[in-house]
Parts: structure tokens; C-alpha cells; sequence
């Protein structure tokens, strides 16, 4: 294996069409006993940490969270569980993802997987129900309990591709692609390859002045992506040094 693509989920491979957020509430009301009121920002936050900011705006004490989290993470898995069908009917593949993550599993020189803010568990039932899930290596991925600093998040996929792999990828061969200014602030800060996708609630030129390499409005031109992907398109830098080469993609 000579290459590491690193994904992002929500908003960047898929979009719930509201189901998450109801999913969420379901969840944060069995666990608090107390309707959810309002929800924090979930851009970019990892959900350990959108749990304690939630929990802090619907008045209730962030330190439950120690407690609590666990439970929440348990329940949130099993509703996507039981809503398969409504997460397919109303959410969706976002454009060019599956012809994308198909390419890269199939040349053979590849390991493709995530770092997301999601639990592991509901990270793989959401991209199982989307027929994803096969594409990618979750066992190597990064996720939202694993450290709320999405920097670490990337070094630690690394880390755990090499042990699997038998590999190190080095970081000018490693690419991570997200929709939100916190993906591509933590791929910068890991040094890797960075590509923007505003296919979330953050536009090109966010994601440009974030520090991405190349941003797309979305993934469907399957040829010009590959390239930004796999190589044909990057200036290598060093971990979070020097100026970055951005372009707009389309």
C-alpha cells in the first residue's frame, strides 16, 4: 500500500436528511430523561463534545457527560439501527462519493478509510446502510471517542494503518477530505493533503481560506478528484509549514 485516503462522513460521503438529528434526540432523551431543547453546533464537533455542549444549553451539568456518554453512544447506534430504511429513503449518497471510494478500493495501491467526529458503531451503520462500508477500512479509522482534537485524529489513523499494514505511509502521500473548516484545519495541522468539499454548510472559499489544497462543490467530477486525490494534482509540504497551494475546483 503506497497511499491513505482519509474521509470524513457526514455531509462528505453522506447526508442523513434529518435523520441524524432526530436520532440524536431520541437518544439524549432516553439517557437525560429530559427533552432535548435545543442542540449545540454540530459542524465540525466530534460527538463526545457536541454531547457536553448539548448537554450545558438544555441546562443540564457537562460533567453528567463522564456518565452518560457511553450510554447515548449505545443508543444513538441501535436507532440508525432501526431507522435503516428511513436513513435510505430520506438520506442519500452525495454525488460522485460511491464511483470515487470504488476507484481507490479497486487499484490496489490504496487504504482508504475515516476520521470523523461519529462513534465508531454509528459511523459504520450509517455507511453500512448506504452500501459504503465495504469500501473502506474501519478498523484502521479514527473517531469522535478517540480524541476531540481532529489532528490527533488523523495521526492516530496513521498510526493504526502502519501497525495493520505493516506500512508507514508517509504524510505527503496521505490525503484527508472533509466538508467543515475543522477537517481541513486538522489535516494542515497534520501536514497531510488536504481537500475541501462543500458539500456540508461551509463554502469553497472557507474552505480555501482554511488552508485546503484544492476544493470541489462536490465530488461528482470523478476524474479531476481522483487526481486531486491520488496525487496528480499536489504540491507535497511539510507538516504545517510554509504556504499553501490552493485552487478552486468547479
Amino acid at each position: 500500500m503506497s497511499r491513505l485516503v482519509l474521509w470524513d462522513v457526514d455531509h462528505t460521503l453522506i447526508e442523513t436528511g434529518g435523520v441524524g438529528r432526530e436520532v440524536y434526540r431520541t437518544a439524549f432523551e432516553a439517557v437525560t430523561g429530559r427533552p432535548l431543547a435545543r442542540m449545540a453546533d454540530v459542524t465540525g464537533a466530534t460527538e463526545p463534545a457536541l454531547f457536553r455542549q448539548t448537554l450545558r444549553i438544555n441546562g443540564l451539568d457537562e460533567r453528567l457527560a463522564t456518565g452518560l456518554f457511553g450510554q447515548f453512544a449505545v443508543h444513538q447506534a441501535a436507532e440508525y439501527v432501526a431507522r435503516a430504511d428511513e436513513l435510505r429513503r430520506r438520506g442519500r449518497v452525495l454525488p460522485g462519493v460511491a464511483q470515487i471510494l470504488a476507484a481507490l478500493h479497486d487499484d490496489g495501491g490504496t487504504v482508504q478509510t475515516v476520521v470523523t467526529g461519529n462513534t465508531r458503531e454509528s459511523a459504520r451503520v450509517k455507511l453500512e446502510t448506504f452500501g459504503l462500508a465495504d469500501l473502506l477500512d474501519l478498523a484502521v479509522g479514527a473517531y469522535g471517542t478517540d480524541s476531540d482534537d481532529r489532528a490527533d485524529l488523523v495521526t492516530l489513523a496513521r498510526e493504526r494503518v502502519a501497525a495493520a499494514y505493516g506500512v508507514e505511509i508517509p504524510v505527503t502521500a496521505t490525503t484527508l477530505v472533509g466538508d467543515t473548516r475543522g477537517d481541513v484545519v486538522a489535516g494542515v495541522r497534520a501536514g497531510v493533503w488536504t481537500v475541501g468539499v462543500a458539500t456540508g454548510r461551509t463554502p469553497v472559499e472557507r474552505l480555501a481560506a482554511a488552508g485546503a489544497d484544492v476544493t470541489f462543490d462536490d465530488l461528482s467530477d470523478r476524474e479531476r478528484v481522483l487526481r486531486a486525490l491520488t496525487g496528480g494534482e499536489r504540491t507535497m509540504r511539510e507538516p504545517a509549514v510554509g504556504a499553501l497551494r490552493r485552487q478552486t475546483c468547479r
